[in-house]
């Protein structure tokens, strides 16, 4: 059929229009899906930096708490005798009033067990045959001085994998080292900050 010519600009007219219409409007819709998904993803890595500094600053909160607890620990004056009962007695309750110390040890500068918390089932027995990868850090706390801290690799512990503090025990002119008082932290406990921090982040 013959179209007249009128017709025939009239539609093309309409589809140039329709053209000039929605192509911008593509652009637009496309540049500004672009931009916001660039914001989208500009704003989680913003959220991911923070709370990844935050659980950085937990963990390391955790551990600058435990090095404070275990300076005090180490200081207490019955750890200078040789009442192995009271020392014993001392770690127990100690122990069990710290959440995040999994077993404390005292051991004497011929690295056997003198006394620890819990089961006194290692007492007597050489800390560094049981393990033997706290051998440097054992005879740098030896060479310590009071307040020292000297924190082991992550190693299998009595407890499982976790880090162990190690700092002198020194006698009542607080210059000579006698003992080394061994606290042992669980990884289990980093773990599950970091775990809080996955679903907060889901």
């Amino acid at each position: 059929s013959h179209i007249p010519l009128h017709r025939r600009l009239t539609s093309k007219f309409i589809a140039m229009a329709i053209m000039f219409t929605l192509v911008p409007l593509f652009f637009i819709y496309f540049f500004s899906a672009e931009t916001a998904s660039n914001a989208l993803i500009d704003s989680l890595r913003t959220d991911l930096q923070e709370k990844t500094f935050l659980v950085g600053a937990d963990i390391d909160r955790l551990l600058e708490q435990r090095l404070h607890e275990i300076r005090i620990l180490s200081q207490a004056d019955v750890l200078e005798g040789d009442d192995a009962t009271a020392i014993t007695k001392y770690l127990n309750e100690t122990h069990r009033e710290s959440i995040y110390l999994d077993s404390i040890e005292v051991i004497g500068r011929d690295e056997l067990i003198f006394a620890g918390s819990g089961s006194t089932d290692e007492k007597g027995l050489n800390i560094l045959s049981l393990h033997p990868g706290l051998e440097a850090i054992f005879n740098h706390a030896l060479d310590g001085k009071q307040g020292d801290v000297f924190v082991s690799e992550a190693t299998e512990l009595d407890s499982g994998l976790g880090v162990a503090f190690l700092t002198p025990i020194t006698d009542e002119s607080n210059t000579i080292v006698i003992k080394i008082l061994l606290t042992e932290v669980n990884l289990d406990v980093v773990r599950k900050i970091i775990s809080d921090f996955d679903e907060r982040i889901i």
